[in-house]
This record gives C-alpha cells, sequence and structure tokens, in this order.
C-alpha cells in the first residue's frame, strides 16, 4: 500500500491515482500510521473489543518492557497482559484504568491508556488466569 512516487511531476499518489498530500514531517507520519501500522496486510490484526471487530497492532516486546519498568507491581496481580494500539475513532470509546474490557471475548481489566496524539490508543489490560 506504499505510494506511487512520480518522479517526472514530483507527487504522490494512492493506488486510485488520488494526490495525496505531504509537506510536514506529520503528514508522513499519519499517512505510515494509516497506510503501514494499521494495514492488515502488514503490522495489524482484526480483534473484536467488545462487540466491535477492528485493527489493532499487539505490541509483545514493548508489554515485556513494561512489566520491566512500569508495571512490576501489577505483575503479580495480572497473570496475563496484553499491550496494544487501535486507533481512536475506529474503537468509538476512549476506556479508563480499571474498567472492565472485552478483548476477544476474553474479559480483561484496563490497566494503562495513553493517547499517542495521532488518534491512536495505547492500552493495556490485564487479566487473571482461572486455575
Amino acid at each position: 500500500m506504499w505510494p506511487d512516487f512520480d518522479m517526472e511531476f514530483g507527487g504522490i499518489f494512492d493506488s486510485d491515482g488520488n494526490d495525496i498530500k505531504i509537506e510536514t514531517f506529520k503528514d508522513i507520519a499519519v499517512f505510515d500510521m494509516e497506510n503501514i501500522f494499521f494495514n492488515l496486510d502488514e503490522f495489524a490484526e482484526k480483534h473484536f473489543i467488545g462487540e466491535k471487530e477492528v485493527p489493532v497492532v499487539i505490541d509483545n516486546d514493548k508489554m515485556n518492557e513494561l512489566i520491566e519498568s512500569k508495571f512490576m507491581p501489577l505483575e503479580r496481580v495480572y497473570q496475563k497482559m496484553i499491550l496494544f494500539y487501535v486507533k481512536k475513532d475506529l474503537l468509538g470509546f476512549i476506556p479508563e484504568i480499571d474498567d472492565n474490557l472485552f478483548f476477544d471475548d476474553e474479559l480483561y481489566q484496563v490497566a494503562d491508556v495513553t493517547y499517542d496524539g495521532f488518534d491512536v490508543l495505547i492500552i493495556t489490560i490485564g487479566k487473571n488466569i482461572g486455575v
């Protein structure tokens, strides 16, 4: 889903031939976020959050870093934790810490929520696994 670069005219076009205006670094970051990061053929995969199926990116590496630093006390509380990125407009709401949240039909508790400013929520959820 990379844009086509027209070297003769210097423009950037999407797959439908529409001109894409990229003038600043933020424009590039937004383009990458929407067309690469959340692309189902690249990093994203569909998951159910509540009853809504949305593309998310699960980040196990970042989750491991957080367990070692920020969430060290929570590691003793939660036996399973997931950190994922989701577009705020697709999710339709911003969960709050300690909210219950269904992720792929399993109940979790929200441990952390961060808004990155690019319409993306970084959500960490945890749950206890029954013995």
